[in-house]
């Protein structure tokens, strides 16, 4: 992988982060300000990463079979993989959702109005 492959995956990632509900502008400025988790950051690009590499693996696969039940796969190293994945994508969609509530949650005003929080024209 290059350096140009890494930039690209750590960019998808914040887009993905970006877009999911509740939108955001997270930059790389963000992952320096701690804005957004590092880790997330690095989960998401590393699927963006075992994604890309799964597409460009299945695309160089081999597959023979003949009618004596003979199957060969040349090169096929993405399956073994595929598990691993999953598990990956189910705890970043769990790291996203629950960051993205937090995130809600603490830029929310906390509390409800009342006009007794406010100084008032008259007196009690």
């Amino acid at each position: 992988s290059t350096d140009d492959f890494l930039h690209d995956c750590i960019e998808d990632a914040l887009d993905e982060i970006n877009f999911f509900y509740r939108p955001t502008s997270y930059t790389f400025d963000s992952i320096i300000s701690k804005s957004v988790p590092w880790n997330l950051v690095k989960l998401g690009a590393t699927l963006q990463m075992l994604t890309g590499k799964g597409i460009l693996s299945a695309r160089n696969v081999l597959s023979y079979n003949d009618v004596g039940g003979i199957q060969v796969s040349d090169y096929d190293v993405y399956g073994r993989y595929i598990n691993y994945y999953n598990v990956l994508i189910n705890k970043y969609q769990e790291f996203l959702r629950a960051f993205k509530l937090s995130s809600n949650i603490n830029d929310c005003y906390g509390g409800f109005g009342s006009e007794m929080d406010q100084e008032a024209p008259w007196q009690w």
